[in-house]
């Protein structure tokens, strides 16, 4: 075993010599490194497996199309490295058929747009083992990218039918080369998912693979596509209500999943925290969880991705209808590299025991050691539950703590009114200097100011705001008045500051803020500051956000917050006592800036008195 093991450490450390050999001639020649590079270790791979060494440059063609008989894989291979396989001929005695194949199998972008086309490894390998346990041998990856679902399902199980599909040449290329150096006869092709039309040229190929079903479907599909980023959109599932032009693709790639699907297989989907909270994907999801296709929904650990922070979850979907979804929080079970956070096999393990485990509550306890890991936990949520919530899916929101509010009250009810700032930044608020035509006069120069996110501290808004030319007539609407509570779409932090606006003095809030117009007669507004910045204040508002990257709270569901309502007369007393503690903050505040002001300037200050001091000896 040590033996095996030193020959596997070697043929690895071969393998990373050879890339960086492959990178060094590249660099020359183009800046898509992975996919040449790969190109050229497949040549390499099949010149040294045929023994044709001396293969000329000229030769390059008629070689590939003797080995391959594939049109479109050997044009490409030949657009890559054709005009320079004399570089990479020297590299064909230097290193072993096994090391090229390690190399070809195990490489992966490390960063940049390919790093796009790559899903994580331990992902894959999540995706393969809830499969294997669903059952049955024929398997499709919608978008199968640059194979790696496909490498780690020929890992894991044999014996198994396998097909990849996806728009980009380079990736059916790239998947191509990978399954014939793993020996899979895989079946790989070129397709637009969402055309009416498939690329490929042989009609009836492609009716017959339109028609197949499969008992596995992988999906991973592009971040940050828009249903308007779509040319041709013939094949999208009529029955989806109510879709945008800015609706995202995630739940759109996984009903096309669903199409390919046998009577009782299941289709597995990689979304975006945002695609599962998102008010306007609401009606996607209704669609999915009101027929019971949605079987579970897996948080995943934050930072999976190499090129963005965005979170992930593992969506299943099923063909044999459930009344509940199995929420799972994996979100704590990684490992800390240098660039991404990994799941460990243990980590898989323990999702697994999860989503197999016959219990409603399930906590695994067993973390591995060495890893920032947290007990895995389940909960099965019925639909009615789910339907109840607006068919939000975000697990994280059925496993924190049920917000009970005393006497509780909408906060749409308690306003007058609640709207958003101006549409507009401080930038293009200058750049629209006002006129004799859009403009309501001025009494007096630099009466009005602008509020930015940067100008609330702490629950304070800032003494000197940016001050603006003017406000133009159709943005009159947007000054805030004394007494008006300003708070901050995006919920990562919340600021929440009540307007204290001085005599002759206007101010327009921007885009990121909303404006809330209290009823008086119900609220005092440092009262409900208070309770928004409060552990269950918070809570809610956390509850009501949603978002990929920057989560954001929808002024539909800040209405819904609820405010505990008691008499007016005891929230002043509160607000009276919250308000001085703000002044008090704001003096503290003064002080500490004119003291480091002070510390800023005190060098100058002694040079100064020093070279007096040395003047009059």
């Amino acid at each position: 075993m040590r033996m095996l093991r030193s020959m596997r450490t070697e043929t690895e450390y071969e393998s990373m010599q050879l890339g960086s050999l492959l990178e060094q001639i590249e660099r020359r020649y183009s800046s898509n490194l992975f996919t040449s590079n790969l190109a050229a270790a497949f040549v390499l791979y099949l010149v040294k497996k045929d023994g044709r060494v001396d293969l000329a440059p000229d030769e390059l063609p008629r070689f590939l199309n003797d080995a391959l008989h594939d049109r479109s894989l050997e044009e490409w291979i030949c657009r890559r490295i054709g005009d320079h396989w004399n570089d990479f001929r020297n590299l064909i005695a230097l290193f072993s058929l096994e090391c090229v194949k390690e190399y070809i199998a195990n490489r992966q972008p490390v960063s940049g747009w390919e790093s796009e086309f790559a899903t994580p490894e331990c992902i894959c390998d999540l995706a393969v083992g809830l499969m294997k346990c669903f059952g049955g041998r024929r398997f499709f990856d919608l978008c199968c990218g640059f194979g790696n679902f496909m490498l780690r399902l020929s890992r894991m199980d044999d014996g198994f039918r396998f097909a990849g599909a996806d728009l980009s040449e380079q990736c059916v290329c790239i998947s191509k080369i990978r399954n014939i150096v793993q020996e899979m006869r895989a079946d790989i092709f070129q397709r637009n998912a969402f055309a009416e039309r498939d690329l490929f040229e042989d009609r009836y190929e492609m009716r017959k693979r339109d028609c197949a079903v499969y008992d596995n479907v992988f999906v991973d599909p592009p971040r940050g596509q828009r249903l308007v980023h779509i040319q041709r959109i013939g094949s999208i599932p009529p029955a989806f209500p109510m879709l945008k032009g800015s609706n995202s693709t995630e739940w759109i790639w996984g009903v096309k999943a669903l199409e390919s699907l046998d009577s009782d297989g299941h289709a597995v989907i990689i979304v975006s925290n945002g695609a599962l909270s998102n008010m306007i994907e609401a009606p996607l999801r209704r669609y999915l969880i009101e027929r019971g296709l949605v079987e579970s929904v897996i948080a995943l650990p934050e930072r999976m991705l190499s090129y963005a922070s965005i979170g992930l979850n593992m969506v299943i979907l099923s063909r044999t209808p459930h009344d509940y979804v199995k929420m799972i929080d994996a979100s704590g079970l990684f490992e800390g590299g240098a660039r991404v956070h990994i799941m460990t096999p243990d980590h898989i393990a323990s999702v697994m025991a999860a989503f197999c485990s016959s219990g409603v509550e399930f906590q695994y306890d067993r973390i591995p050691p060495r890893s920032c890991s947290a007990p895995v936990s389940r909960k099965d949520i019925p639909l009615q539950v789910i339907a109840e919530r607006d068919y939000q899916l975000s697990v994280r929101r059925y496993f924190m703590s049920e917000i009970h509010v005393r006497n509780g009250r909408p906060l749409g009810e308690l306003c007058r009114s609640i709207s958003r700032g101006v549409p507009l930044s401080r930038e293009a608020l200058l750049e629209k200097r006002p006129d004799s035509d859009l403009s309501a006069p001025c009494d007096r120069p630099r009466s009005v100011r602008c509020l930015t996110l940067a100008n609330v501290q702490d629950g304070i808004i800032d003494e000197d705001l940016p001050v603006l030319d003017g406000i133009p007539l159709r943005y009159q609407r947007y000054i805030v008045e004394k007494g008006d509570i300003v708070l901050t779409k995006s919920v990562m932090p919340c600021k929440i500051a009540v307007a204290e606006i001085p005599d002759g003095i206007s101010v327009l809030a921007t885009g990121n803020f909303f404006v809330l117009r209290l009823n008086s007669a119900l609220i005092d507004p440092y009262y409900l500051m208070g309770y928004l910045l409060s552990e269950e204040g918070r809570a809610q508002i956390e509850l009501a956000s949603s978002g990929t990257t920057i989560r954001t709270i929808a002024q539909e569901n800040l209405e819904k917050i609820l405010i505990p309502v008691i008499p007016l007369s005891v929230q002043h007393l509160f607000g009276e006592r919250y308000r001085r503690n703000l002044d008090r903050l704001a003096a503290l505040r003064r002080e500490y800036e004119e003291c480091k002001k002070s510390l800023d300037r005190a060098f100058d200050a002694y040079g100064t008195n020093l070279e007096q001091a040395e003047k009059r000896e």
